[in-house]
Parts: structure tokens; C-alpha cells; sequence
């Protein structure tokens, strides 16, 4: 008897498993929308999330966004992961790493729609606080205007606490970088704009200045060596490694802008010896001067930089 109700509660978990995994899988378009909460859209179909970057990547969720447990959800929301500076959204408050809604009325909560709060505290700027804070102080509601005093950033609470590197309002971390849903602008960490450092690629897929659009729709500067570029093929200068980028015309090698966004040789110059009528080479006949096709000069003719005088020319070495 207790072997059929073993197979019994065995067929029901199968069954149950499948009308899950079913519902998983339904049919989505272009977005979560359709989709049951958590789940993401992704090849066309209902389904957990693997990594943060999907969540990312799907217009429901986009930046900001985390995995947990193969659901996605938005950092300072409830069910969600805290702010770095151990906050989240107003009206919910951090516990054990975690985002839980804030009880209104309580202190370090929102004040009831009355403006009353309880347990002794005073409505402060639309938070309940001990009746000897001062707005702008640490562990204090935030000004009016959403600022606090000098060493102190308004979290998303409104409530001032000491800056950490890399949170709202606060300075960008060693490189440059914010936390979830924060850009780095001018040394300082902003609200999320779409196409900035860290941020959501804009809706055409482009991101500001050398910033690319990575997999997970995100716009982020992508580590490259100046060899892997070739910028040189282009005529460009390679700036900025490790996040090399092509970037002006290189004149060092009598590269100019040919007008229509490229660059070219400057008339009469070249790079290589290649580029030169038979019997002729790529020479820079003086120090300061520019590459450019010669017959086989005589040595003496040439300043010490480009060959020694009183030798004959190797046209081999494509030198005296």
C-alpha cells in the first residue's frame, strides 16, 4: 500500500513538473511582458535567467537588473538585492542584504499620508525621523532638495549616510565605474542614461563616445590591444590601451584625412617601398622631413639619421 502511494505522489511530482516547465516555455515576442514574473524572453520563449545580462538585456527589466535563482528582478525593489551603500528604493529598507518593504511611519521610512509617524519619531522631508535629527546630517533625512552635508550622499531611502565609492551621488570607483544602475559622469556617480558607461545601449544599438554595445545590451568600454586593432592599416593612431581604440589620422607616418571620414597618404608620401615605382624606395631623406619615393640616393647625399655618409647603397637593407 505504501509503495502505490510512494508511485502515486511520484507521478503527480512528473506531472507537476511538466505543466511547470510548460509554462516556462510559453511563447514571447521581443520582451518579458508576456512572460510570468522573473522569467525572460529568450529565443522566443518563456524562461529563467541564467545571468545578469539577460535580465539586462530585456526591456522589461533592463539596467539595473539582476539573476536571483533563475528569476530577474530590479535592485531596491522588493525581493531584490540592496543598493552597494546598502539601500533601496524609498519605501523599502535593506535587511540581510536583501530589499523588504519599509513599515510607513517608522523611522527611516516614509511618514504616512497624514505626515504623522510613530514610536516618537517626527515627520522630516517626507521621512520619519528622531525628533533631534537636522536634515542633512548622517543617518538624517536628506534636504529638500535631495542633497546632505559636505562628506555625505542622500541614498535612495532619502537618507544621508557617508559616501561609498561607486553609489549614487557619490565618486566612481578607481575605474571609473558605478554600481547597478549608475553612470560615472564627470567623476561622479548619476542615474542611469541610456548610451553612458554601464548603462543600456541606446535604441539604435549606439553608445557615447568609445563605448560599445556589448552582448548584454549594455554600454561598456571593451579591453583591446593596439596589435588586435591594426589601426595602422587604417592610417589611424592607436590610443588608450588596454581599451585601445583607433583614433586621428597618424601624421607621424604622413597620414591625412582624405574628406569623407577616412584617412589617406599625403600626396607624394609613403609608408613602404612597396608603394614605389620599380627602382625606386620609401626614404626620408632628412630627419624632419617626409617618406617619400626617390631613385637610390647616394649616401652622401643623405643626413645621419637616414644612412652614413661615405658607404654605398644596399638595396636589400634599403640603406648605406
Amino acid at each position: 500500500m505504501k509503495l502505490s502511494y510512494s508511485i502515486a505522489l511520484l507521478a503527480a511530482g512528473v506531472l507537476l513538473s511538466a505543466c511547470t516547465s510548460t509554462e516556462k516555455r510559453l511563447p514571447c515576442a521581443s520582451d518579458s511582458s508576456a512572460c510570468a514574473e522573473g522569467l525572460v524572453c529568450i529565443d522566443s520563449q518563456c524562461l529563467p535567467c541564467i545571468a545578469d545580462r539577460e535580465c539586462v538585456a530585456d526591456p522589461l527589466y533592463g539596467a539595473g537588473s539582476l539573476c536571483g535563482e533563475g528569476s530577474c528582478c530590479t535592485v531596491g525593489e522588493v525581493g531584490c538585492g540592496c543598493f552597494a551603500n546598502e539601500s533601496c528604493r524609498f519605501g523599502n529598507t535593506c535587511a540581510a542584504d536583501a530589499c523588504v518593504e519599509c513599515t510607513t511611519g517608522t523611522e527611516g521610512c516614509p511618514c504616512t499620508e497624514a505626515g504623522d509617524c510613530t514610536d516618537g519619531t517626527t515627520c522630516l522631508n517626507g521621512v520619519c525621523a528622531i525628533s533631534t535629527c537636522v536634515a542633512g546630517d548622517a543617518r538624517c533625512p536628506c534636504n529638500e532638495d535631495g542633497t546632505c552635508n559636505a562628506g555625505l550622499s542622500c541614498n535612495d531611502e532619502r537618507v544621508c549616510g557617508e559616501c561609498v565609492l561607486g553609489t549614487r551621488a557619490c565618486p566612481c570607483r578607481g575605474d571609473q565605474t558605478c554600481g547597478s544602475a549608475l553612470t560615472c559622469d564627470a567623476g561622479i556617480c548619476q542615474d542611469c542614461v541610456d548610451g553612458k558607461a554601464g548603462c543600456a545601449c541606446r535604441t539604435d544599438g549606439s553608445c557615447e563616445g568609445d563605448l560599445e554595445c556589448t552582448a548584454g545590451d549594455v554600454c561598456e568600454r571593451v579591453e583591446r590591444t593596439c596589435l588586435e586593432l591594426d589601426c595602422g592599416a587604417q592610417g589611424r593612431r592607436c590610443e588608450g590601451e588596454p581599451f585601445a581604440i583607433c583614433t586621428g589620422c597618424d601624421a607621424d607616418n604622413n597620414f591625412v584625412p582624405d574628406g569623407q571620414g577616412g584617412c589617406a597618404l599625403a600626396a607624394g608620401a609613403c609608408t613602404s617601398s612597396l608603394q614605389c615605382p620599380a627602382g625606386q624606395y620609401c626614404l626620408q631623406l632628412s630627419v624632419n622631413g617626409v617618406s617619400s619615393c626617390v631613385e637610390a640616393p647616394a649616401c652622401t647625399e643623405l643626413e645621419p639619421a637616414a644612412g652614413e655618409q661615405g658607404q654605398a647603397w644596399d638595396r636589400d637593407s634599403e640603406g648605406c
